[in-house]
């Protein structure tokens, strides 16, 4: 009688772990890694070049195109730029291309 009684518990207390297992791993797999203050760029979907042209800044430019093209705040984007574009300084000539990440 006891055995019976310790093997339904051990079924149940598997049977628990196993939902938990199964829970983690499903909020692992959906859980979205990019969120709108993180600036993280797992989510682009491509890029686009942009000719700098006379006058243009990256604070100018990461306003123009932060909100369109991404869901980060214009000094994330601008941090982003320099990233992608391997730039040592916020200082940019005009005639070069750049490229935007494209997060939307």
């Amino acid at each position: 009688m006891i055995t019976k009684f310790l093997t339904g518990k051990r079924s149940v207390i598997c049977g628990v772990i196993a939902v938990v297992v199964l829970c983690v791993l499903f909020f692992l797999m959906f859980n979205s890694n990019a969120s709108a203050d993180s600036g993280d760029l797992l989510s682009v979907r491509g890029y686009e070049r942009v000719l700098i042209r006379p006058g243009d800044t990256l604070d100018k430019l990461s306003k123009k195109y932060a909100y369109s093209y991404s869901h980060i705040s214009p000094s994330e984007y601008k941090n982003q730029i320099i990233q992608l574009n391997d730039l040592d300084s916020d200082y940019i000539r005009e005639g070069i291309y750049l490229m935007m990440p494209v997060c939307k």
